[in-house]
């Protein structure tokens, strides 16, 4: 029956650079002028500052999608979608390709095909973990941001060659195992494992794509 029907609103949005679904019923909407709005002019990505029924609280940073509830009135901040937010949303990592050409001590390539229509952002910030810091959380230790450490050669309309020069970036790598990260488009990165022998000998993992968040005090 129509009277126990429930209008529900399922949208995508974000408060900083977070994403978040939102889950609506009967709820006040108005934007930056105080004017009331309808839910059909809020967008995917739009800004928006939620008054929760138990407090006034903007939304929480965190790049899982997860929904909010216990909400009573909502004010429209911004209109839009800022880049880094649309490639979370649009892009997909499955057509991001990532090969080895060639791994030493001193350096690194290697073979990035992104079939994405906006190819992710390679940046020049990078993680070097190894010994007891293996498996800390990325917030404890240091992120290097650093220019000419590194070449890039487009191969094609899809592929690019990124090489390293390793000694440049971590300095002079000791026999040890060390997980190496690069940042891509937050909250992406692309991880390699891999180790030092005591002889010399560099072994290391085929590179995946992982979810890894900076906070904003950093």
């Amino acid at each position: 029956m129509k009277e126990n029907l429930i209008l529900k609103l399922w949208l995508l949005i974000y408060g900083g650079s977070s994403l978040h679904y939102f889950s609506a019923q009967n709820v006040q909407i108005k934007d930056s002028s105080g004017f009331n709005i309808e839910l059909s002019d809020l967008n995917v990505g739009d800004r928006i500052k939620i008054l929760y029924k138990e407090k006034e609280d903007k939304i929480a940073l965190a790049y899982e999608v997860e929904p909010i509830y216990n909400v009573e009135s909502i004010e429209l901040l911004s209109k839009g979608l800022p880049n880094h937010i649309a490639k979370y949303i649009y892009n997909s990592t499955d057509k991001l390709l990532i090969s080895v050409s060639e791994f030493t001590e001193e350096k690194l390539s290697l073979k990035i095909k992104d079939f994405n229509p906006d190819p992710f952002t390679l940046t020049n910030s990078y993680v070097l973990l190894s010994g007891d810091e293996y498996n800390k959380n990325i917030k404890e230790v240091d992120i290097l941001t650093k220019d000419n450490v590194r070449i890039l050669n487009r191969l094609d309309d899809n592929t690019i060659e990124e090489q390293f020069d390793l000694t440049k970036i971590f300095g002079k790598l000791k026999s040890e195992k060390y997980r190496f990260i690069q940042f891509l488009d937050e909250p992406y990165a692309i991880r390699i494992d891999f180790e030092i022998k005591e002889n010399g000998d560099l072994i290391y993992e085929s590179p995946i794509i992982e979810k890894f968040h900076i906070p904003n005090d950093r």
